[in-house]
């Protein structure tokens, strides 16, 4: 059962929302075969440079477009169900908070997994840069583990 807690104004932190282990056992087992659909690289900044070791982000970056994108490849079936699993129980989060806030919204980014290493880190940094950048209303994170 999903838990709730507003722990700072506009900041709620949900918990026990899902059991993300099998989703994340399919996106590592894609990934390792020898032509993965799904790949980890190097992280980007916003700007879309590969970001560097001195640089504010030093996680690995996997982006979940093929899942939907490639529908007819049935050798993705399985990750597909549960990335729409994992995706339907973040959703219900964003419009529990869209509800309690009173907010209005058109679109989003595109869904990526982030992966920390060891000695890996996400520094502080703003989530919006210069003016060419849209004007971002909400930010989620979504930790699949408790070991963070």
């Amino acid at each position: 059962m999903m838990n709730i807690e507003t722990i700072a104004p506009c900041i709620n932190y949900y918990t026990d929302v899902y059991d993300a282990s099998l989703f994340i056992q399919l996106i590592e087992e894609e990934s390792s075969k020898s032509w993965p659909r799904l790949e980890w690289e190097r992280s980007r900044t916003g700007t879309g440079q590969v970001t560097v070791t001195n640089d504010y982000r030093s996680s690995l970056s996997m982006n979940l477009s093929p899942i939907m994108v490639d529908s007819e490849l049935i050798e993705m079936n399985d990750v597909r169900e549960e990335f729409v699993s994992v995706w339907k129980k973040i959703d219900e989060c964003v419009h529990d908070y869209r509800r309690c806030y009173d907010l209005f919204l058109t679109q989003h980014e595109q869904m990526s997994v982030l992966k920390y290493e060891d000695g890996a880190e996400y520094k502080a940094h703003w989530d919006a840069g210069g003016p060419e950048d849209r004007v971002r209303t909400l930010s989620m994170v979504a930790y699949f583990n408790d070991d963070y």
